[in-house]
């Protein structure tokens, strides 16, 4: 059976703590965004492509292009997300030649390039903390959130505009929509949760979601409360 909550627990608002989530590692991270050079290597695909859609055809995203060449061999949303954040007005002082607007220019694309993927990485503490409610309660959600959030890689990453950003969020998503569908019996959900995950990078995506998916079966299992076959079987 679902552990039942205890007078040990932290009871707060959902909304409030996916808001405090959010704002506390958004305010903490953001600062910072601007500080970090462009050395990454898919960080640095990720925004040459963003800054070809803006400068070279900005009326046609549909297949985002790479020195004229298609780059479709990751899902593009990502490199979507990225052009709509940077200003037209960033990508043409670029060329300026007064090298004060050039550098403030750059500083400009740091902010604006990095901004939706720190947004992302906190939203992913939001389904970290639904994974752990599905799986456990509220307080082992918070906790795990806040541990996510405190990891050396949370504090890397979620700095740098590049698809792996998105992947998780994505891939944590599913893995609540799979919690709630083993051990609380919504099948409907976990239909849900594959879409999800499929969203990006299909092959990562299927490997982190089959590696949740064995958790959360043994998880169920050793409660004796799996309500969805495919899981208990597995």
């Amino acid at each position: 059976m679902i552990p039942e909550t205890t007078s040990n627990e932290i009871r707060l608002p959902r909304f409030a703590v996916w808001t405090g989530l959010i704002v506390v590692f958004f305010a903490a991270i953001a600062p910072t965004l601007t500080q970090l050079e462009f050395s990454g290597g898919l960080e640095n695909l990720n925004i040459a492509t963003a800054l070809e859609l803006r400068r070279d055809h900005p009326d046609s995203w549909l297949v985002p292009t790479l020195e004229a060449k298609p780059r479709l061999k990751k899902p593009p949303l990502t490199a979507w997300i990225t052009a709509l954040a940077i200003r037209p007005e960033t990508v043409r002082d670029l060329s300026n030649p007064d090298p004060a607007v050039h550098e403030a220019a750059w500083l400009k694309l740091a902010w604006e390039a990095r901004w939706p993927s720190l947004l992302a990485a906190c939203l992913m503490l939001i389904a970290t903390y639904e994974l752990g409610r599905a799986v456990a309660d509220p307080t082992t959600g918070l906790v795990a959130g806040v541990a996510c959030g405190t990891t050396l890689m949370f504090q890397r990453f979620s700095r740098m505009a590049m698809i792996d950003i998105p992947l998780g969020l994505w891939v944590t998503v599913a893995n609540v929509f799979l919690a709630a569908a083993a051990l609380h019996g919504r099948r409907w959900v976990g239909c849900i949760g594959a879409g999800a995950a499929a969203t990006e990078s299909a092959d990562s995506a299927a490997n982190r979601a089959s590696c949740a998916s064995s958790t959360i079966s043994w998880v169920a299992r050793s409660r004796g409360c799996c309500r969805w076959p495919l899981l208990a079987s597995s």
